[in-house]
């Protein structure tokens, strides 16, 4: 028989109802329309400051130095009501001490050097109403550990985490069709990354100097691979050619001097391999390529 208690319960019942049910954390400040929120100290209060928003593109503080925000909170509408769909130019480029942003989900894009050199920026989520990254968005925010990227992102721009050498991993959305050359090039931390199965092309140097990646899958929605894309993967041992790859271009794996085995889904000698680029793994040509049925 199921007992019901009326009333408080028992000191023992909700002492357990205590230990093992919290209401998880209260969700944070929103900011009001045509205001961005901020903080200039961790744990400061809450300031706001006009926003300056044209034509729905948000472009920043109307009054207050962007340098000092270590805290920033967009606002997902300007003073009349619009949506807030983009984030512009330079935003917030050169910040250092920023550590956090909250992106509204009615953003759509974001724009060139939006948050470059923002080194003290540790994680960033990217809504899933985010269809593209732009060019060199993240360049050099060398403190992020962590990204979130959104489901409907379509396009990452070149550069766009190029030198993000705290990342650890990544995962490319099925939406993504391709990214552009240096997209990730530089993050020497990063040790796994997922490439989704609607990429059908990997930009030059894609991933060039990725030091800490030790195996790689190329899905089979990859039709070619750019020049240089994984050079100088020091850590690389194994690599996964999925079975739509038809070209593999120039020092694509260049240096990658750890590799001892290739997986390959097709026949090898149906891929081409320009300038020779099979003999790139290692000098003594001891990289030994499977096919896999």
């Amino acid at each position: 028989m199921r007992k019901i208690f009326l009333g408080e319960p028992p000191a023992n019942i909700k002492k357990w109802i205590d230990e093992h049910y919290s209401p998880g954390p209260e969700p944070g400040p929103t900011a009001p329309d045509g205001k961005v929120l901020y903080k200039t100290a961790a744990g400061g209060e809450w300031l706001q400051d006009d926003a300056n928003i044209s034509s729905g593109t948000f472009n920043g503080f109307v009054n207050v130095d962007k340098t000092t925000a270590v805290e920033v909170i967009i606002p997902s509408k300007d003073a009349s009501g619009n949506d807030v769909t983009s984030i512009g130019e330079n935003v917030f480029s050169g910040c250092p001490a920023l550590t956090t942003v909250t992106i509204p989900s009615t953003v759509t894009s974001i724009g060139f050097l939006a948050f470059e050199g923002c080194s003290g920026l540790t994680s960033v989520t990217i809504p899933d109403s985010v269809t593209s990254i732009g060019r060199s968005a993240f360049y050099g925010c060398s403190g992020l550990t962590s990204v979130t990227i959104g489901n409907s992102v379509t396009s990452i721009g070149r550069y766009a985490f190029n030198g993000c050498s705290g990342l650890t991993s990544v995962t490319i959305p099925f939406g993504v069709t391709s990214f552009g050359d240096y997209a990730f090039g530089g993050c020497s931390g990063l040790t796994s990354v997922t490439i989704g199965n609607g990429v059908t092309s990997i930009g030059a140097s894609a991933f060039f100097g990725c030091s800490g990646l030790t195996s790689v899958t190329i899905p089979n929605s990859v039709t070619s691979i750019g020049d240089g894309a994984f050079s100088d993967c020091s850590g690389l041992t194994s690599v996964t050619i999925g079975n739509n790859v038809a070209e593999i271009y120039a020092d694509t794996f260049y240096n990658c001097t750890s590799v001892n085995d290739v997986y390959c889904y097709p026949n090898p000698a149906n891929l081409t391999w320009t300038e020779g680029n099979k003999d790139d793994f290692k000098t003594d040509g001891s990289t030994v390529c499977h096919v896999k049925p």
